[in-house]
């Protein structure tokens, strides 16, 4: 059986440039190798307590100095998709192929506006058979 229809999606975060990347599996695999073996991370100092199950700490080269600060008003992911449908509401959020006959087609897009409008429906359905 060939696994033809699983996406994994990734919010990337950026200055709160936030923007959504669809990866297919064999992706996620390749960008853990790359990732992973590249030499593209820096060794922090040793630990100076001694545990014997923690190892040195690794860290991209692009975050020396660790992650940017967040704004006071995110604080939950529901915070950060909202802020994101204000800013790109037009933008292309979520992506899928059809495949017909072994065949992929052209991606299909829905919008950041059009999955937020589908998110308060589904939620208000849930609500509703509480």
């Amino acid at each position: 059986m060939k696994l033809q229809h699983i996406f994994i999606s990734t919010i990337l975060f950026n200055n709160l440039n936030i923007r959504l990347r669809i990866f297919t599996i064999s992706e996620i695999c390749n960008i853990y190798v790359q990732s992973s073996f590249k030499g593209k991370h820096k060794r922090e100092r040793e630990n100076e307590v001694f545990l014997s199950s923690a190892g040195p700490v690794y860290r991209n080269l692009l975050s020396e100095k660790g992650f940017p600060p967040r704004d006071s008003d995110i604080i939950t992911t529901w915070d950060i998709f909202s802020k994101s449908v204000e800013k790109f509401p037009d933008n292309k959020m979520l992506g899928w192929r059809q495949i017909v006959d072994e065949k992929v087609g052209p991606y299909m897009w829905k919008t950041y506006k059009e999955v937020y409008e589908e998110v308060l429906l589904i939620g208000s359905a849930l609500r509703a058979g509480e």
